[in-house]
């Protein structure tokens, strides 16, 4: 989320509750807002068509814990870090893009299954990248906290638990881990978390039960 003068206490709120329960029906946040369903509909068009706020997806915790994180820091020919930054917003690997200030151009956040695919990408692609001058890689051991934890606190305590009533229980042991055909459903959610249970079966070539069953898991 980007902070905004534009943006009310309406919008503080709805972006708190979608934090909480990303994919609660609109009628629900309604109620918990005490607004009309439809108007939230729209605020929220609004404001992700805006680009001030978004839902995606990620990893869970318990599959962070198996793959190697890296934060990477980028160097960039002085009038290459947009076309850098451009070229790396699709990578599968790089779950952040930031443009920073300071010695160095760009702070990329990085996912891998393993060191060696880490070692490749960083090899075979970032460096390899016209404009990139240096990298330098910090390579994490422990994830304490991470943002998806992060709240705006603009709901009280009551509207907070209407909201945890339809929050989904984090996934845990090997149940968390991704099986065959997840990670097409996962893209599809780090677009728009909030697609419908249709459209994600149209992107992903399969069902709507198949759909909800596996977000389920």
């Amino acid at each position: 989320m980007q902070k905004s003068g534009d943006l009310d206490e309406l919008d503080y709120s709805l972006v708190n509750a979608l934090q909480i329960a990303p994919r609660a029906p609109w009628k629900l946040v309604g109620e918990v807002l005490g607004v009309n369903p439809v108007t939230v509909a729209r605020r929220w068009e609004r404001l992700s068509s805006s680009g001030h706020a978004w839902v995606t997806a990620y990893a869970a915790s318990p599959l962070m814990r198996s793959m190697p994180f890296a934060l990477v820091t980028v160097t960039c020919a002085a009038d290459s870090v947009l076309r850098v930054a451009t070229d790396l917003l699709d990578d599968p690997h790089a779950v952040t893009v930031s443009h920073t200030v300071g010695t160095s151009d760009l702070l990329l956040a990085i996912w891998s299954p393993d060191l060696s695919m880490l070692s490749r990408y960083l090899l075979s692609r970032l460096n390899r990248l016209p404009g990139v001058l240096t990298s330098r890689v910090s390579v994490a051991t422990e994830m304490f906290v991470e943002g998806s934890s992060w709240r705006l606190r603009a709901l009280d305590p009551g509207q907070r638990r209407m909201l945890r009533a339809v929050e989904e229980p984090a996934a845990t042991g090997p149940a968390a881990l991704l099986r065959p055909g997840d990670q097409e459903l996962a893209i599809a959610l780090s677009r728009d978390g909030r697609a419908s249970y249709e459209e994600l079966a149209a992107v992903t070539g399969t069902s709507t039960s198949t759909v909800r069953r596996r977000l389920a898991r």
